[in-house]
């Protein structure tokens, strides 16, 4: 029994020792040939896929890059529109303080002021233009003005009514100025918008808060209280616990962003103020080739109505005539 164990083992060992070469004989050739088969189809379909992507993103560059190119030209036109705009505004306001003032040099000299002021306050331009003009339309004088603005800034930036406490509060001076005397009413006002003016008051003609308000409720508060009391927001004595707020405020991130737009606004309006004058030349052409459109439209139409009137006459005679006999 062993010389045929021994013989099995002989035959079996040697075969297990031998198939990787008769593995390798038999399909070593094929697989190879395979190998580079799938190889060369893996290198293609990269090669393709990696050309297809570049070609796409080349494609999104493309379109990419128009879209930025629109947009520029966008913000272009909306940031001269913009310009523009403003240049025009300036434009109106010095035709209006020329009239407040009564002249072109000093309303230049008034403006260029004001506009320095507003550079280094967190107010703007525009708005401080606004109170500026209902303050001298109301008899102040212009050399007031500033002082004024200042003190009502200063004061509404401590009770945080800013530039809506300025506009209230240049409304009810405004009204005071017109009146001639003081009311409650526009004490109350200049309150609510941020000036302590009960105060002023008191310090200015030497009365309590309590005897300030009673004379005002009777209307015993005429012009010189009233004089007093502008004379005071003038100087301001009984203000100066809030003196160099605005300079604070405009220190914070909203004053510098207010500052920004500020500047960057009077800029453009100083670059566009040159294409006024062109602007003023083209617009009335561009109007007056409107009318002449509208003009030569008219003369078209004209003769077409009158033929079509009694066409269109006769259709509505033939459709009551149906209707009528209908019922």
């Amino acid at each position: 029994m062993s010389p045929s164990i021994g013989y099995a083992s002989l035959q079996v060992i040697p075969v297990i020792r031998g198939i990787d070469a008769q593995v390798n004989r038999q399909i070593g050739g094929p697989l190879s040939a395979a190998g580079r088969r799938a190889g060369v189809s893996l290198g293609k379909n990269v090669e393709s896929g990696f050309g297809s992507s570049i070609g796409g993103l080349g494609a999104t560059a493309a379109k990419a890059g128009a879209a930025v190119s629109a947009g520029l030209l966008v913000g272009a036109g909306a940031i001269a529109t913009y310009g523009v705009r403003l240049a025009a505004a300036n434009e109106s306001a010095a035709v209006s303080f020329n009239v407040l003032l009564g002249s072109a040099e000093k309303a230049s000299s008034f403006l260029t002021q004001l506009r320095d002021f507003a550079a280094s306050t967190p107010f703007e331009f525009p708005e401080l233009q606004k109170s500026a003009s209902q303050l001298l339309a109301a008899g102040i004088a212009a050399e007031d003005i500033i002082p004024i603005l200042t003190n009502l800034g200063n004061s509404t930036a401590a009770f945080g009514t800013g530039s809506e406490g300025i506009r209230r509060a240049t409304v009810a001076l405004q009204q005071l100025n017109a009146a001639g005397r003081i009311t409650a009413e526009d004490l109350n006002q200049l309150r609510d918008a941020g000036v302590p003016v009960f105060d002023l008051l008191a310090a200015a003609t030497g009365k309590t808060e309590a005897e300030v308000a009673k004379l005002a409720a009777t209307g015993k508060l005429g012009a010189e209280e009233l004089g007093q009391l502008q004379d005071a927001l003038v100087s301001g004595a009984g203000l100066e616990q809030f003196a160099g707020l605005m300079d604070e405020q405009s220190k914070t991130l909203e004053g510098i962003i207010s500052n920004l737009k500020d500047t960057v606004g009077q800029t453009l309006a100083t670059v566009f103020t040159p294409v006024l004058d062109s602007a003023k030349v083209l617009l009335p052409a561009i109007s007056d080739e409107f009318t002449r459109l509208a003009e030569s439209a008219t003369d078209l139409l004209g003769p077409l109505s009158t033929q079509a009137t009694p066409i269109i006459e006769k259709f509505v005679s033939i459709g009551v005539d149906g209707l009528s006999n209908l019922y």
